[in-house]
């Protein structure tokens, strides 16, 4: 895998992931206050992979393999935002979301899912990521996500997966 140089700040570092310059920091948090993420997906490269870049973005991450053991992680800490792949196996994404609606009745989860095959017939109360995907788009999202939680704005209303 190349190497890709990216610079954030006054440092340079080297990251054998996409370039990430950000345009703008996450918002600053005291360091035993960090925002958590979420990542489910069942492949081991990919879950690495996004530890890394959220790590690196200054955010805790906690790590699933599946939709069933994401749900415990949830239930003892409830995350900022679940970043998860849809088809995994033992509890999918879709199935992740509908369990994540039912503990949060009408409040519109804090969850982004990735998929290789998104479907364009299903209408989602989340954001929907295509794989492969942009690094630094991801990383907006999550960004967008965390901060209209934050704000409110994700409290609203919304129709569950049939």
């Amino acid at each position: 895998m190349q190497s890709i140089e990216y610079r954030r700040g006054s440092s340079d570092h080297t990251k054998p992931h996409a370039l990430l310059a950000r345009p703008f920091p996450l918002p600053a948090v005291d360091q035993d206050q960090r925002m958590t993420v979420l990542v489910v997906d069942d492949e081991p490269h990919l879950r690495e992979l996004l530890r890394c870049v959220f790590e690196e973005e200054g955010f805790h991450v906690l790590c699933a393999a599946n939709g069933e053991d994401a749900w415990q992680l949830w239930q003892h800490r409830a995350p900022a935002v679940v970043v998860s792949d849809v088809m995994m196996p033992t509890l999918d994404g879709y199935g992740l979301l509908r369990r994540l609606q039912g503990a949060l009745g009408t409040v519109r989860p804090p969850v982004i899912l990735m998929s290789a095959a998104p479907s364009r017939t299903v209408t989602l109360p989340v954001p929907m990521v295509a794989k492969p995907f942009d690094i630094n788009e991801l990383l907006t999202l999550v960004e967008d996500v965390v901060s209209a939680t934050d704000r409110g704005a994700a409290q609203y209303r919304c129709d569950g997966i049939a």
